[in-house]
């Protein structure tokens, strides 16, 4: 039976560590900020129609932000989480070969 050392211990410990944070970020990369609308539209020649349209072209302007900022954070998590599944990937290999020697 192999004797366990402390420095498997800590690559088992990084392990755990790196494949975990992958996960997390991997499942944050599914997350996005929900576009806006609007309820309660106004009609045409009912009182505030005009003041909707500015309202309106706004709306589809931030939504417009929002896809670009929710594009961004995917990409930026799904990177953060390729990297710590390889960095967890070499702690499995180093806790292993630990075990060789």
């Amino acid at each position: 039976m192999p004797k366990i050392e402390t420095l498997d211990v800590i690559w088992f410990f990084f392990m755990a560590v790196f494949f975990y944070l992958g996960y997390a970020y991997w499942r944050n990369s599914q997350n996005e900020i929900r576009q806006f609308y609007i309820r309660q539209k106004p009609k045409e020649g009912e009182e505030g129609f005009e003041a909707f349209q500015l309202i309106d072209e706004f709306v589809t302007q931030f939504n417009s932000y929002l896809q670009t900022v929710n594009s961004n954070a995917k990409s930026q998590n799904i990177l953060a989480s390729a990297g710590f599944f390889f960095g967890g990937l070499a702690s499995l290999i180093a806790w292993i070969l630990g075990f060789i020697k």
